[in-house]
C-alpha cells in the first residue's frame, strides 16, 4: 500500500498568513493559488489510493485496508473543504479586512 502523508496542517495557517498580506488586497489571490496547489495534489493522491484500493479488491481482508481507506476518506473530506473554500474566496462571499485580521490578532493576543 502507499505511503501517504495525511497532514497538512499549514493550509489553515497558510490562508491566515495570506489573509494578513497588504499585498494581496486581502482579496486572498495567493490563497487561492495556494489551495489550488494542494487540490491538485490532494485530487493525485486520491487517484492513486483508488487504484490501490482497487488492485487490493478481492486480494487482502478488508480490514487490512481499513487504514487506506481512512486515508482517501479524510483526503476526500479536505478536498471538498479546500474547493468550497476557493469557491467562495472566488465569489466573494469570503473575504476580509486589514481590521478583521487586526480584531482576530488581538482575541488571539488574548487567549
Amino acid at each position: 500500500m502507499p505511503e501517504v502523508g495525511l497532514g497538512c496542517p499549514g493550509v489553515p495557517w497558510a490562508i491566515a498568513e495570506e489573509a494578513q498580506d497588504p499585498a494581496a488586497g486581502w482579496r486572498g489571490d495567493g490563497a487561492v493559488a495556494d489551495l489550488k496547489v494542494r487540490a491538485g495534489g490532494l485530487t493525485a493522491t486520491l487517484a492513486t489510493l483508488d487504484e490501490a484500493l482497487a488492485r487490493s479488491s478481492g486480494t487482502f481482508p478488508r480490514v487490512a485496508m481499513l487504514e487506506t481507506e481512512y486515508q482517501r476518506a479524510v483526503m476526500a473530506a479536505e478536498l471538498a473543504w479546500v474547493s468550497a473554500v476557493v469557491d467562495e474566496l472566488r465569489s466573494g462571499a469570503l473575504t476580509w479586512t486589514e481590521a478583521d485580521c487586526a480584531s482576530a490578532a488581538e482575541a488571539h493576543r488574548a487567549d
